[in-house]
C-alpha cells in the first residue's frame, strides 16, 4: 500500500472546464487550475490541480487562494499533478490589495505519504538523516509513482517522521 497526498494553500490561476470521456464512453467534467508548489529549498514546481465539477459550474476567479486537499503525482519533468477532493476558497476579493492578509501563513504543505524507502539514507549539514521514499497514488485515472525525499528527526527521544517537499528523482 502506498499514498501521496498534499494539504495546503494554493493560489489558483487559468481556471477552465475540461470534459473527459472515459473508457466506458461516459463523460465527466473537471475544473483545472494552474498553480505551483514551493519546496523547502526555495525552488518551486509547476502544478495542475483538477477537481470534479458539474458541466456548467463556474471556475474560481483568477488568483483565488484556496485550501486544497489532493492526491498528488510528480511527473518526470517535475510537474505536480493533483486530483483534489476538496478546494476551499479563502473569502474576499482576490483583486483587492488586502486579500492575502487574511490568509494564514503556511509556507510549506502538509504531506501525507506512505511508501517504501527506495535508496540509501543521506545526511543534511545539520546532521539530520534523509532518505528517498517511493510513493504512489491514483491520479489522473492511473496509479502513478513518485519519489520524494523525507527527513527523519529525533525530538525528546521520540522519533518523528516528517516529510518535507524536496522532490528527489
Amino acid at each position: 500500500m502506498s499514498s501521496f497526498t498534499l494539504f495546503r494553500f494554493f493560489c489558483l490561476a487559468e481556471g477552465r472546464q475540461v470534459m473527459t470521456t472515459r473508457a466506458n464512453n461516459t463523460r465527466i467534467w473537471h475544473a483545472h487550475y494552474t498553480t505551483s508548489v514551493q519546496c523547502t529549498d526555495g525552488t518551486s514546481l509547476p502544478a495542475n490541480i483538477r477537481i470534479y465539477s458539474p458541466m456548467n459550474d463556474i471556475v474560481h476567479a483568477e488568483n483565488t487562494i484556496t485550501l486544497v486537499y489532493a492526491r498528488a503525482y510528480i511527473t518526470n519533468d517535475s510537474t505536480v499533478l493533483m486530483d483534489a477532493s476538496h478546494i476551499i476558497p479563502c473569502p474576499g476579493n482576490p483583486d483587492e490589495d488586502c486579500y492575502q492578509d487574511s490568509v494564514p501563513d503556511l509556507p510549506n504543505p502538509f504531506v501525507i505519504a506512505l511508501g517504501h524507502v527506495s535508496g540509501r539514507a543521506g545526511h543534511l549539514p545539520d546532521g539530520s538523516r534523509t532518505f528517498p521514499v517511493a510513493v504512489s497514488k491514483y491520479v489522473r485515472d492511473n496509479t502513478q509513482l513518485s519519489n520524494i525525499r523525507s527527513l527523519h528527526i529525533h525530538i525528546l527521544s521520540v522519533s518523528l517522521l516528517t516529510l518535507f517537499v524536496k522532490w528527489y528523482f
